[in-house]
């Protein structure tokens, strides 16, 4: 790929970089574990066993529904402490091979590639 196209690709697709999330997002995140389609499902369950008169078994779906939310926001948690700190890594040169000979390119710059 020639230089000029290869700087029209980085004005088209941006640099090779994570996009930076600010301020604290968590009580949305947590949020969000409740509110999946699955966790949906589990409270129309919960709600009919304690409309079914099987409290113990209502207090058993709401456990496991506490539950995963509880170790999906950790995880969550997790993976975005660790991407904020992919993010911050300073960019090595790749080499970048044009030709006979070989270019020292800084990572953030990688542009996508077509390939047949």
């Amino acid at each position: 790929m020639s230089g000029r196209e290869a700087q029209r690709r980085l004005l088209v697709y941006g640099p090779n970089e994570l996009p930076q999330r600010s301020g604290r997002q968590w009580p949305g995140q947590l949020l969000k574990q409740f509110t999946h389609p699955l966790a949906l499902v589990l409270v129309v369950a919960a709600v009919l066993a304690w409309l079914t008169g099987t409290p113990i078994l209502a207090a058993a779906i709401v456990a496991v529904i506490a539950l995963n939310a509880g170790f999906a926001f950790v995880q969550e948690l997790q993976a975005e402490t660790r991407r904020g700190g992919a993010g911050r890594l300073p960019a090595h040169p790749r080499p970048r091979h044009a030709g006979p000979s070989a270019v020292e390119i800084e990572a953030r710059t990688l542009v996508p590639v077509m390939c047949w």
